[in-house]
């Protein structure tokens, strides 16, 4: 017997490569035409099996995610961008004593305000830093009453929007069971 009788002769060998080549990609094909977006069941795709950091915003459609889908005490500040952190910081704040008509700014309680006048009785000027750039007409100022401070009780500080203390300052009020007060220590927050 000739050596090509016990082997495969070479008309075969080339043949039977062909079909391999052919049964492997003619499978991927197939694969790939077999598994689409409509053949995957809901709920098949789960966190586990995607990658980390694959998923971006413009992978999600629009409205799809909001308050309601994300859990509570998921987020934290890192995951803020660094506009919205910057919108939601306290700008200048300040605790006022009121010292007995003499008003002064409660020592390590104060940023971005550098002083405090008395206008008359339960009536403050308070002096935005300029250097921040707070255009004191166009900010909503929070006021809280501080009563370790103050004497007494039923306190109510609050503030004036237009104020008549002039440019760049924030204008409190404080009265005592609804009389003008200088018993009425606060807290002014600048967001």
């Amino acid at each position: 017997m000739s050596r090509m009788s016990r082997a495969m002769s070479p008309a075969a060998f080339a043949l039977s490569v062909l079909a391999v080549i052919v049964a492997t990609s003619a499978g991927t094909a197939y694969a790939t035409i077999l598994v689409g977006t409509k053949n995957i069941k809901n709920g098949a795709v789960t966190s586990a099996k995607i990658k980390d950091g694959t998923i971006q915003g413009v992978d999600v459609r629009s409205s799809t995610l909001n308050g309601s889908k994300v859990a509570d005490g998921s987020l934290g500040l890192a995951d803020l961008s660094a506009s919205t952190k910057a919108a939601l910081q306290v700008r200048a704040y300040a605790s006022v004593d009121p010292n007995s008509g003499s008003p002064v700014l409660i020592p390590g309680r104060a940023r971005g305000i550098t002083a405090v006048s008395r206008n008359g009785i339960g009536d403050y000027c308070l002096t935005l830093n300029p250097a921040l750039g707070i255009d004191a007409a166009k900010v909503s100022v929070v006021v809280t009453p501080e009563y370790g401070y103050s004497a007494g009780d039923t306190l109510q500080p609050y503030w004036e929007a237009d104020s008549d203390c002039g440019a760049g300052k924030v204008h409190v009020y404080t009265e005592q069971a609804g009389t003008s007060s200088d018993a009425v220590a606060f807290t002014v927050l600048v967001p």
